[in-house]
């Protein structure tokens, strides 16, 4: 069997065979699906649920500094209450009109570091003024500025919930002190909410098959994500099996056995072959299961029918790229420790895309989005994030990253195979960066 084509292609058939038995592709197999289907059981679970059951009031002491405010701030807390019966708030009174506001301010910090009430709010005695004339707007003149005693919020954060009880107390005070304001003048709040009662929009999604309502906009954001990180999942974890097997086989002395038979440039080639089908039977398995939990969860619409097809070329051509610059690290290397210091940049340029996403997402045309897209490393990542954000991308810009994209993965390739021929034979020391360099360019 002299053809370099069949030589390529039998090291590729052995090595996705060998690559089936690994515990590794097992667990990618049927771990990995198992998570994706309970992952969307709970979040369909957890949607359905939310605001379904009554949940513990949470405590808020308030101090009212104004002596104005504290029916009006009562009164904003038992909307929010009569809105959200399951999610209440519990007013709490600190101290009487006989302690001194200091005494009280400071019984309220320490039941709040005490945890007997989750949050403390201090209204300022200034909070129901009107601020100055001059504080309106551009427009009203540049009047100076009066200093103004700030209302303080005391809390001991500890999660999420937390920070979102601040929200809730910022906006409450503000409309309690807003209706004071509307009294003043004789406005009645409730012909105000009349009148700035908002317009209903609903979301209609007509480029869906049936007409409906649009999907969460968290969902909008997280597809996009999905496919990113299954490209990059599908890149690492096979371009890292890639590599130890390279290293293993090296100081096993495994590999002289099959230099007998096939070129180095062979033996790398089809290794790369047979792992990129690996990295795709385990991307079409996790693929399959995703998009199963999607439409479960309702959200099939968001996925387009071009992107698989997308999703197959940048992978393939991505993961030559990656995983033969892993082969050339492993062969150079005598131990995965070794191999682990000279992929610091190889790592760096992988999760630049996972860093990026949200700007190149929010602006999938923009500059950062269009350079990185035609920067080799980045391509495969960078595209179909913005494919599944903008499915209308210029033709041109989706042939120019896939041809800039295909002749860098050849050019990685070439040089991937100078330094595995180099250095799969070697023992002894590792090479240097800049000794990897010179053995591309040796002859």
């Amino acid at each position: 069997m002299n053809n370099p084509i069949q030589k390529i292609l039998k090291i590729a058939r052995r090595e996705y065979m060998e690559a089936l038995k690994t515990r590794t592709f097992l667990i990618g197999v049927i771990v990995t699906p198992l998570l994706i289907i309970g992952l969307a059981v709970i979040s369909g679970k957890m949607a359905r649920d939310v605001g379904s059951g009554p949940q513990p009031p949470r405590s808020v002491g308030v101090v009212d500094r104004s002596g104005r405010l504290a029916g009006d701030v009562e009164a904003a807390f038992a909307r929010y209450n009569k809105a959200r019966p399951q999610r209440p708030l519990r007013l709490v009174a600190v101290g009487d009109a006989a302690t001194a506001p200091e005494q009280r301010v400071e019984r309220l910090k320490a039941d709040v570091k005490a945890g007997r009430i989750e949050a403390g709010l201090v209204v300022a005695p200034v909070a129901a003024e009107e601020p100055p004339a001059g504080e309106a707007g551009p427009a009203a003149g540049p009047a100076p500025r009066l200093p103004v005693e700030p209302s303080r919020y005391y809390a001991n954060t500890k999660s999420v919930n937390d920070l979102e009880l601040y929200e809730t107390v910022r906006r409450l005070l503000n409309e309690a002190v807003i209706n004071r304001r509307y009294a003043a003048h004789d406005l009645s709040p409730e012909l105000i909410a009349r009148i700035t009662r908002p317009v209903p929009l609903e979301q209609v999604e007509i480029s869906q098959k049936q007409p409906g309502r649009g999907q969460a906009s968290m969902a909008r954001i997280m597809v996009p994500f999905f496919f990113m990180f299954l490209m990059f999942m599908g890149i690492t974890t096979t371009s890292q099996g890639l590599l130890t097997s390279v290293v293993e086989e090296k100081s096993s002395r495994v590999i002289e056995v099959l230099l007998a038979v096939v070129s180095p440039f062979e033996l790398m080639a089809g290794k790369v072959l047979g792992l990129a089908g690996v990295g795709l039977s385990l991307i079409a398995i996790w693929g399959v299961t995703g998009l199963g939990s999607a439409r479960f969860l309702g959200m099939g619409s968001l996925l387009t029918g071009a992107m698989p097809a997308w999703f197959i070329i940048y992978y393939v051509l991505g993961f030559m790229l990656i995983a033969s610059l892993f082969a050339a690290i492993g062969s150079a290397c005598n131990t995965l420790k070794e191999a682990q210091n000279l992929l610091g940049p190889v790592t760096v340029l992988i999760v630049l895309p996972m860093v990026l996403w949200m700007p190149i997402s929010q602006n999938p045309m923009g500059t950062l989005a269009t350079v990185f897209a035609f920067f080799p490393p980045t391509t495969a990542m960078i595209m179909i994030l913005r494919l599944s954000v903008n499915p209308g991308l210029p033709v041109a810009q989706i042939a120019g990253s896939i041809l800039a994209l295909a002749v860098a993965s050849v050019a990685t390739m070439w040089a991937a195979g100078k330094i595995f021929s180099l250095g799969i034979l070697m023992y002894g020391k590792p090479p240097t960066p800049r000794e990897l360099l010179r053995w591309v360019r040796y002859r």
